[in-house]
């Protein structure tokens, strides 16, 4: 966003090439930066940093139910709507299935409208904007976690997700390719 205007890009570019060093938080970040031109004196890439205290597995047994977990902005990019989407799809019967999407944003009423139409109330809840202490709380009730977002710099949730313990389901797309291997999750198309 910061390169769509003259005067934005010309201040990015000036304090990016005058910084002593540039830590962005992926490879693909780095990548985006350079391709605009921009020569970095130094650069290293540093991952975001999850709250491990916050965000660990639980010791509690969980439920029988499957049930996976959507946490993050609900835009059209982040695929809160694929997601409910997919889930409609792939579960015809919906028996012991249930999906929780943590979030809030534009397509927050196209989901509500597809639960509605589809009737997916008993197995889809929209919670809305949540702390980091109540996500933490949903992911140790999951199964897995599932993000098929389009483009992530980074992609922290999928990160808060993973250290919770949790397999992920998330985008092929950018970032989340350098630390989400087929030991934690599946990168799929989005």
């Amino acid at each position: 966003k910061l390169m769509k205007s003259f005067i934005m890009k010309s201040l990015t570019r000036r304090a990016l090439e005058h910084a002593d060093a540039v830590l962005p938080v992926s490879e693909d970040l780095r990548q985006k930066i350079e391709s605009f031109g921009i020569k970095l004196r130094r650069v290293f890439v540093t991952h975001n940093p999850v709250d491990t205290e916050l965000f660990q597995p639980t010791t509690v047994k969980k439920s029988t139910t499957s049930s996976m977990v959507f946490a993050g902005r609900l835009e059209h990019f982040k695929g809160g709507l694929r997601t409910v989407n997919a889930f409609d799809k792939i579960d015809a019967s919906r028996k012991g299935w249930n999906l929780t999407l943590i979030g809030d944003g534009p397509e927050e009423n196209a989901i509500r409208t597809f639960i509605r139409d589809r009737g997916l109330e008993k197995n889809v809840r929209l919670m809305g904007r949540l702390t980091k202490s109540q996500i933490a709380e949903e992911f140790r009730k999951a199964a897995f976690f599932v993000f098929p977002s389009a483009h992530e710099t980074f992609g922290i949730t999928i990160a808060e997700a993973m250290s919770s313990g949790l397999p992920v389901i998330v985008g092929n797309a950018t970032a989340p390719v350098e630390f989400v291997d087929s030991e934690s999750g599946l990168l799929v198309p989005p």
